[in-house]
């Protein structure tokens, strides 16, 4: 029977199986329920412990196999037998056997998953549901248990061990090592075991179709078992997975926060006292141990209503408690109450933990902990005041912690209009605080300033710099925290460290801010005078300064705070804080924008007291700063005469002392046990004790070289030796900068030049015999250290240091340059060390012999030997640093000969000039930086050269090979890309290498040229060193090669219209500083003077040199200004600059052409489009358009005979007046304007032009208003130049245009009548004699003295410059007029609320916003911009006027400002007996007991922004914690507390009204909205308006022919249908009431709701009117009738509340 059933099944499922193809491997559950009944109904005496018997016995004899569907199909199986309903079984036997079977189950798939590759995933899930399922019908105890022990990831030996529970006496020792089996395996199994124990317990929970009596049987049982494993998962969070811990969550949620739950657990006294007691003590310390603040906030945050209610209950309690009590017992009763409460019940409130975790979160960056913080702050303050008194502010009322929560709100606002009137009322927190709270309890809730701090912290890291200056403000001058900060044990990163960073922002701390608010400075001085008292004061906050400020200028203003203090208290300088000084300029090494860095640390230097402190201070240490000081700021007599207050020539005694340790004799050992130091340490000691002996005076420098120097000659030791020869580099190089170094003292220092020659033939040979060794024994071979290979570098930087002393002996550098020619000759091959430095030695000495000595046959021999010259070395760690080097110099030596014979003078040189070209290529992979120096040079050479041959042979030429072009192009640009720093001189040799002359005039490489061009302006433009520099270079060719203009005639227009120029570029020159010290400076600087002469040998650089040198000089001359270290990247103002100097006959048909491509721009592409934005980068193309066609107005001619003059002139006639009537912003219209008036004023006749312009003006009168202001414009301006150029035939064009400007006067637009009316008040002022008949018109006089004496006319003409005065109009279209920047910007009209914005405009190009000719305030049409600046500028004052007065601190005021305010306080307290004075100080003085108690009056009221609670729902959702499978539903769909109104909008049309009516619905909960299309919800226009409402409010589409089946469903719903309609049966809406479910029905715009609608309608409601108006806008109606609604539902709940309370009242009495 048994075989059979299984049979049977097996059979069964097999056909399924075959007929099913489910990926998943689902089983489904139900179905295998008809098969269960069959089996029950085939063989009637079957019953369910039978089948299970036999289950259970196939179960025992089955293995884990590739069968396991199988037995997932049995597991669904037994489910369904218990499921089945029959009555004769037995019940426990039937439980027994089941549970069995399910520990089979457990054991076999779930416990062994891991060790088994034959168990499926989705098999394990199934059977974990079957198993949830089982339990939900049985209720188990056992499997309870085992649920708990697979959470805790109890192994299968344990799981065995539990099913014998009757062999408890076996031995201990079994147990023991089951114990240890179990911890061993915890880890291994919890992968598993804990996932699926989890999700098992999970889904017996959320099982929806058990009753609440089976609930609660389950609560009683399982509970207590399942929340102490649950709680301890959530303990060991830091080794579980993500999925466990959001299991643990979700079924801790379901246990602590179901409403079912939470009543059987009230309900139950066992429960609740483990609830109570020791559950809730378990969470809390799974909280405590999370090592993520945001866990234990996000756990806090969940479950803070469960210790919440358990505290109330305890209250409640207690109270129920009183009430039965005596009433003689009610005061000690209480007095007891005020002490404590009893500890029944654990309290949260009490732990300090909970507190650090509010405070931690309150400060958060992120918006969201901070959220969920103040949530639970405010849940907290609002329970019973008897449960939080103890541990909060007991002076705090709740008026005070309203106003905390609204000042922490208020930095949810960003904009500081908002946020101050707020902020102002902080004073209020602080009143009536105890004498024993001040802020050194900063650390205890109970204190007012731990909640003080909290707001200040908040602050500092605000994103608005306006709200964070303010605050910074508040808290440097708060007299009731400042003084406390020192002296009192309060830690540096407490309150000062977070104050300090938050004034780490260019904005608060840049020169032009601090000019213009001295207050920072004053206040931040006033801070660190009461911070600092000690020197070790000072060390902490340089300490901070060096490691934590990123921001120069923030240093700068620290420092410069610092040193008057420093001299103001005296302090003692100390070794450490020299040390503090060094660390700043080391973190920032000098650069052009930081040179006021090394200033103010020079000036602290100087403040430093060191006469009497010497013996105490480091040598070494000062040495080292005043190296990395610049030579000219050591170099002044302040500087000189700090050096001299020390005692005994401190200085230079221990200057010698300090060379004679360092250079002394030791005995090898010693030596070699000394770790030495590495070379750079080693130079910045020789640099410090260089840079002392160059401060001193010519006798002691003098003397020390004689007493000091010249008896280290007898130097034995090598690395002594070399030593100091690096020292006496150090002391060259310093001297020199001082201007101090002489013949003499190179004369005195000349012995030492054998020591070099011999310890760089040494260097030569030892590395070589060192190479020979190796080879010799290559089975042997080593890796090298890192210490070796780091020794090897530093012994190879300190011979390139040393060989440039070659260049001071230059009387004797013959033999050593000839003894390096041998070797570069010699057929053997040298060690990379080795030959490197013969290539530098040869380089250094080749400057000062050229090529005496050396024929142009052995030269020829010697570029041969060069280009096939390869160095032995093996691969180890020092060749990714040397190698870059011999590439380096060996293309210098190579580039040196071949510069040599370069010029036309020179004898014919002969080279292999294919070859080396390859090879140049072929060196181009692998080098970068200035590596690539010399290979560009090279190759420019043989391109150059290459052109000679041109009349021998062509085809042979290189540049006119293709292939060799594009190789070249592509690598060397490839090349110069991948190099991460690009210093000047690479940037040089790659433009003339690129862009060389030679190629612009080559048809092969100009298309290259052109694709380059291009690319390197897109990729690199943003450099002006780059971009500058590259478009200099091609002017310069261009101007020489003016037959290349038209084949370059697009790029040029395209570079006009240049616009990435419109951000400030930051250049400095470390980059080049870098390479100086690294890369040897002085050779490169030798190349590029021969790049420089060569360049001047292919004519093709003089330009460029120019330009260059011009925009250098206009930087370095105003080096100490703001404006110089923030260069304009102006090269598109080069090229315009360009194409305004071609004045040539041979440029005019190209400047023709220009001018006429330039004007049909204006017709094309995107320049003709009629919308854009003032600030958009169209705009800005569109400005440079017009500068450069301004600027051509001054080079190009229109007079002449000939017939092509007056046809230009025509052409370009036609075209301006065609572009004036395109609609452009002001600052394109002023350009169009004033290039219109040149061309007139250029015109062949003036006479013909003068009558075409006033038939254009009399032709305008019905025209635009913005074509009108604009022809007044011009023909006022031309009337001026005729005036101020007058000849006799000028006389009636003067007086017909003047009155034909009259009449304009008073047109009905203000723009042009105001226009009109400035161009009469500007000409009739000067009084010309042409215009006497008008000078003397009655009616002209009278409009004169009305424009001349209005105060808004003389406002305006202060405003505007619509005419050039007294000069020719064409001067304003001078390249010097029409590009040049105003240094002068009104920057105080400006409210810089925004930071965004601010930095916007501070980011606009030199060419737009900067210039002084186009100010807004140039165009007529911008006077309403003129207002709205005015009104501004008021209400700027005005809010300064009003907030910034109280901000002073109360120790910076001055006497008589304080007798000022004594008065005003006097006069207030006559005028207003009755009233309470009222001070509203933001500091508040500690000090002052005499405040009174706040009043309801203290605190102001203000303008707040609301935050709606509903975002806790979205908290919720972020951490997707909610009931059932834990995927949260989005909220938006959600229809949990709606109010129960639908709004359909249909009928309307207007896209903003549906976005402003969604808006309202979202605000008022509204159940659902229905628009005609979803299409409106991604329209730009309806987000605008919506503010995101449609993602929180459910929409639904319903289109016009639905909408009446639409509103027909909803009736049979149970909706009342109203309509917004005026009709003869309509209601009003003041005394309708409505039902509790209605849909409202909106009308069309202009014809309401149409009447086939109206049938359908229960009831139309209108809105009484009290004006003339026949309706209101719909959307306005709908919110009114929203309103009206939620309204009467707001009062219906009030009164359900009202009647439950009385309810409540009437049962207890």
């Amino acid at each position: 029977m048994n075989i059979n059933i299984i049979d049977f099944l097996s059979n069964i499922f097999k056909e399924n199986n075959g007929n099913n193809n489910n990926s998943n491997n689902e089983i489904n559950i139900e179905q295998n329920q008809s098969l269960v009944s069959s089996l029950f109904l085939l063989i009637p005496n079957l019953s369910k412990l039978q089948l299970l018997l036999d289950l259970e016995n196939y179960l025992k004899t089955s293995t884990i196999s590739n069968n396991n569907k199988f037995l997932v199909f049995l597991l669904s199986i037994v489910y369904n037998i218990i499921k089945y309903n029959n009555k004769n079984i037995n019940e426990e036997e039937i439980e027994n056997k089941t549970v069995s079977i399910i520990n089979f189950y457990l054991n076999e798939f779930i416990i062994q998953s891991e060790d088994n590759s034959n168990i499926d995933e989705n098999e394990i899930k199934n059977i974990t549901i079957i198993i949830s399922k089982i339990q939900n019908l049985i209720f188990n105890k056992e499997i309870y248990s085992k649920c708990c022990q697979l959470i805790n990831g109890i192994s299968n030996s344990n799981i065995n061990n539990n099913n014998n529970n009757n062999n408890n006496n076996n031995n201990n020792n079994n147990s023991n090592n089951n114990n240890n089996n179990n911890n061993n395996n915890n880890n291994s199994n919890n992968n598993n075991s804990n996932k699926y124990g989890l999700f098992i317990v999970n889904n017996i929970l959320n099982n929806e179709n058990v009753s609440l009596s089976i609930i609660e049987k389950m609560s009683i049982e399982f509970y207590p078992t399942l929340i102490p494993v649950i709680i301890e998962n959530l303990e060991n969070s830091s080794i579980i997975n993500q999925y466990t811990k959001q299991q643990s969550l979700l079924i801790l949620s379901k246990i602590l926060l179901d409403k079912n739950n939470v009543s059987i657990i009230e309900n139950n006294q066992n429960l609740k006292s483990l609830y109570q007691t020791n559950w809730l003590k378990l969470l809390w310390n799974a909280i405590v141990k999370q090592k993520d603040i945001n866990e234990r906030l996000k756990l806090c945050f969940f479950f803070h209503q469960c210790y919440f209610d358990c505290l109330l209950f305890n209250l409640k309690k207690k109270s129920n408690k009183k009430q039965k009590q005596k009433q003689q017992e009610k005061e000690e009763e209480e007095e007891e109450e005020e002490k404590q409460i009893e500890p029944i019940c654990f309290n949260i409130i009490e732990k300090v933990e909970y507190w650090n975790i509010l405070f931690e979160s309150l400060i958060d960056k992120d918006s969201l902990p901070r959220k969920q913080a103040i949530h639970l702050l405010k849940n907290t303050v609002a329970l019973p005041s008897i449960l939080w008194k103890n541990q909060l502010p007991k002076n705090w009322e709740q008026k005070q912690w309203n106003l905390f929560f609204s000042l922490y709100e208020c930095f949810d606002e960003t904009k500081s209009h908002l946020f101050i009137p707020v902020w102002v009322q902080i004073h209020n927190l602080s009143v009536n605080v105890k004498l024993d709270d001040n802020f050194t309890q900063y650390s205890k809730p109970t204190s007012i300033y731990f909640w003080i701090r909290i707001l200040y912290l908040r602050g500092f890291n605000h994103i608005n710099i306006n709200i964070k200056k303010r605050v910074i403000l508040d808290a440097l001058a708060d007299v009731s925290i400042v003084p406390y900060l020192n002296g009192y044990g309060i830690d540096f990163s407490e309150f000062q460290l977070p104050l300090l960073k938050a004034l780490d922002a260019y904005e608060l701390s840049n020169p032009y801010e601090l000019e213009r608010n001295k207050e920072l400075g004053e206040r931040l001085s006033t801070y660190f005078y009461h911070c600092i008292k000690s020197t070790n004061d000072i060390e902490v906050v340089l300490q901070f300064t060096s490691k934590s400020i990123q921001e120069i200028k923030t240093i700068i203003l620290f420092i410069s705070t610092l040193s008057p203090l420093v001299s103001k208290l005296k302090l003692t300088p100390t070794t450490t804080l020299f040390e503090q000084l060094r660390s700043i300029l080391i973190c920032h090494p000098i650069q052009n924008d930081n040179n006021e860095l090394y200033q103010q640390v020079s000036n602290f230097i100087i403040s430093l007291n060191i006469s009497t402190t010497q013996q105490n201070l480091s040598f070494s240490q000062i040495s080292k700063i005043l190296s990395l000081l610049p030579n000219e700021m050591t170099n002044t007599k302040d500087f000189k005469n700090w050096l001299n207050s020390t005692n005994n020539n401190w200085f230079i005694n221990n200057l010698i002392k300090s060379t004679n340790n360092l250079f002394k004799e030791e005995e090898e050992e010693k030596e070699k046990e000394q770790e030495q130091e590495s070379y750079q340490i080693e130079k910045e000691n020789l640099q410090g004790l260089s840079r002392i002996l160059s401060i001193c005076l010519d006798n002691e420098i003098n003397d020390y070289i004689i007493s000091t120097i010249l008896p280290l000659l007898n130097l034995s030791s090598i690395k002594k030796k070399t030593s100091l020869l690096l020292f006496l580099n150090c002391i060259f190089d310093e001297l020199s900068q001082q201007q101090c170094l002489n013949c003499n003292i190179i004369e005195k220092l000349s012995p030492f030049k054998e020591i070099l020659v011999n310890l760089v033939k040494e260097y030569i040979v030892l590395n070589n015999n060192n190479n020979n060794n190796n080879n010799n024994n290559n089975n042997n071979q080593t890796i090298l250290s890192k210490e070796d290979s780091e020794k090897i570098i530093d012994q190879f930087k300190t011979m390139e240091s040393i060989i440039r002393i070659i260049k001071k002996f230059n009387n004797t550098n013959q033999k050593l340059f000839i003894e390096m020619q041998k070797l570069l000759l010699d057929s053997r091959p040298l060690d990379l060390k080795g030959i490197t430095i013969v290539l530098l030695v040869w380089i250094q000495s080749r400057q000062y012999n050229g090529s005496e000595g050396c024929t142009i046959e052995e030269q020829e021999i010697l570029i041969k030997k060069l280009l096939e010259l390869e160095p032995r070395y093996k691969f180890d760690s020092t060749i990714s640093f040397i190698l870059p080097k011999f590439i380096q110099y060996k293309w210098t030596c190579i580039h040196s000969i071949l510069y040599s014979n370069s010029s036309p003078s020179s004898p014919t040189f002969k080279y292999d000039q294919e070859k080396t070209f390859d090879l140049a290529i072929s060196a181009l992979d692998n080098a970068t930086g200035s590596v690539l120096i010399p290979i560009f040079e090279c190759l420019s050479i043989v391109i150059s050269s290459n052109k000679k041959q041109q009349s021998k042979d062509d085809s042979n030429l290189i540049t006119s090979n293709e292939e060799y072009m594009n190789q070249l192009f592509k690598q060397s640009y490839l090349a110069f890309s991948d190099s991460n720093r690009k210093p000047n001189n690479l940037c040089v040799a790659f433009t003339n290498l690129l862009f060389n002359s030679v190629l612009f005039e080559n048809p092969v490489t100009i298309p290259l040229i052109k694709q380059y061009l291009k690319q390197t302006l897109d990729d690199w433009g943003e450099s002006a060193r780059i971009s500058c520099g590259l478009l200099s270079h091609c002017c310069g060719i261009w101007s020489k090669k003016t037959n290349t203009l038209p084949i370059f005639l697009n790029e040029i227009m395209d570079l006009c219209l240049l616009t990435s120029e419109d951000q400030l570029v930051l250049e400095d020159d470390y980059e080049n500083i870098t390479e100086y010290n690294n890369n040897n400076n002085n050779n490169n600087n030798n190349n590029n003077n021969n790049n420089n002469n060569n360049n001047n040998n292919n004519n093709n650089n003089n330009n460029n040199n120019n330009n260059n040198n011009n925009n250098n000089n206009n930087n370095n001359n105003n080096n100490n200004s703001l404006e110089s270290k923030q260069l304009f990247n102006n090269h598109g103002y080069i090229i315009r600059w360009f194409v305004s100097q071609l004045e040539s006959k041979e440029c005019k048909p190209f400047v023709e052409t220009l001018l006429l491509e330039l004007l049909q721009l204006n017709f094309k592409g995107e320049l003709s489009k009629r919308e854009y934005s003032q600030q958009s980068r169209l705009n800005k193309i569109k400005c440079k358009l017009w500068r450069t066609l301004c600027s051509l107005t001054h080079i190009v001619s229109f007079t002449g005979n000939n017939s092509e003059s007056n046809g230009l002139y025509e052409k370009v006639s036609d075209l301006m007046w065609k572009t004036l009537e395109l609609k452009n912003h002001g600052n394109v219209r002023y350009l169009i304007q004033l290039f219109i008036v040149n061309v007139l004023i250029k015109s062949p006749n003036i006479q013909i032009t003068n009558q075409q312009l006033i038939n254009r003006m009399e032709l305008a009168i019905n025209a635009d208003y913005q074509i009108s202001a604009s022809l007044i414009i011009i023909s006022s301006t031309f009337l001026y130049y005729l005036l101020n150029n007058y000849q006799d035939h000028y006389q009636d064009c003067v007086i017909n245009l003047f009155k034909t400007i009259l009449p304009w006067s008073t047109d009905f637009h203000h723009a042009v009548r105001t226009t009109s009316q400035l161009a009469i008040y500007s000409i009739i002022n000067k009084k010309f004699k042409i215009l006497q008949q008008f000078n003397d018109n009655q009616f002209i006089l009278s409009l004169y003295n009305y424009l001349d004496t209005h105060k808004i006319q003389k406002r305006l003409r202060e405003k505007q410059t619509l005419f050039i005065q007294n000069d020719d109009p064409l001067k304003k279209t001078l390249a010097d007029n029409i590009f040049t920047t105003s240094s002068t910007i009104d920057s105080n009209n400006e409210d810089a609320d925004d930071g965004i914005e601010e930095n916007e405009k501070q980011q606009q190009d030199d060419d737009y916003s900067n210039l002084s000719v186009l100010d807004d305030s140039v165009i007529p049409m911008s006077l309403l911009d003129i207002s709205k600046r005015l009104i501004k500028d008021f209400q700027v004052s005005f809010q300064n006027n009003q907030i910034q007065q109280p901000i002073v601190p109360t120790s910076a005021l001055s006497k008589s400002e304080e007798q000022q305010q004594q008065q005003q306080q006097q006069q207030q307290q006559q005028q207003q007996q009755q009233q309470q004075q009222q001070q509203q100080p933001t500091i508040i003085n500690s000090e002052s007991s005499n405040i009174p108690s706040s009043t309801e009056e203290d605190i102001l009221d203000f303008q707040r922004r609301i935050t709606p609670w509903q975002w806790v729902n979205k908290l919720e959702e972020h951490h997707q914690i909610s009931s059932g499978s834990g995927n949260s539903s989005n909220s938006k769909n959600s229809k949990k507390s709606r109010q129960s109104i639908i709004v359909c909008g249909t009928l309307i049309e207007n896209t903003p009204n549906i976005a402003g009516l969604i808006r309202t619905c979202e605000i008022f909960n509204v159940e659902e909205v229905a628009i005609p299309n979803n299409k409106l919800l991604s329209d730009p226009q309806f987000q605008r308006v919506s503010v995101s409402a449609e993602k929180w409010v459910p929409t639904i589409e319903v289109t016009k022919p639905n909408l009446l089946d639409y509103l027909k469903l909803k009736k049979k719903q149970g909706y009342s249908i109203l309509g917004v309609e005026q009709t003869s049966q309509s209601k009003r809406l003041s005394s309708f009431q409505f039902p509790n479910k209605c849909l409202l029905l909106l009308g069309q715009e202009q014809n309401g709701i149409p009447a086939e609608y109206l049938s359908i309608i229960d009831y139309a409601v209108e809105i009484e009117q009290l004006g003339q108006i026949r309706s209101l806008n719909v959307h306005v109606s709908g919110s009114i009738v929203i309103w009206e609604y939620t309204q009467q539902q707001i009062l219906k709940q009030q009164q359900q509340q009202q009647q439950q309370q009385q309810q409540q009242q009437q049962q207890q009495q």
